[in-house]
């Protein structure tokens, strides 16, 4: 699905969901993940800030699609059930593992945290 993505520098890109920016600073971690089904997946949390953000947009979006944008390309638009609170979400269904991990790190702007401290 996900066939290529620029190749501009990180501090360069621009990610939006449902028309809001999230910068680099909003994005505590990104990273590719398989779902319960395996299929891959990203995996993204968020500042307590950017977390607030996201859910009061959500709230207004109910029934809607929510569009997630990278540098000007939709990369997923999964209708809102219901306000998305935590800080942490999911994009699914956008490519193979590789592509997501790629993806992942084009999101965040840098490689996933480790899993441990002692990593």
């Amino acid at each position: 699905m996900l066939l290529a993505l620029s190749a501009s520098p990180a501090s360069a890109r621009t990610f939006t969901i449902g028309g809001v920016p999230f910068s680099e600073t909003d994005i505590i971690d990104a990273r590719a993940l398989p779902s319960m089904d395996g299929k891959p997946l990203v995996m993204i949390s968020l500042s307590e800030a950017a977390a607030k953000r996201l859910e009061a947009l959500t709230k207004t979006m109910i029934g809607k699609m929510l569009p997630f944008v990278l540098d000007g390309r939709t990369i997923a638009s999964p209708l809102v059930k219901e306000p998305l609170a935590g800080g942490t979400l999911e994009i699914e269904n956008v490519g193979s593992m590789p592509d997501v991990i790629a993806l992942a790190r084009q999101i965040s702007g840098k490689a996933p945290l480790p899993d441990s401290l002692d990593e």
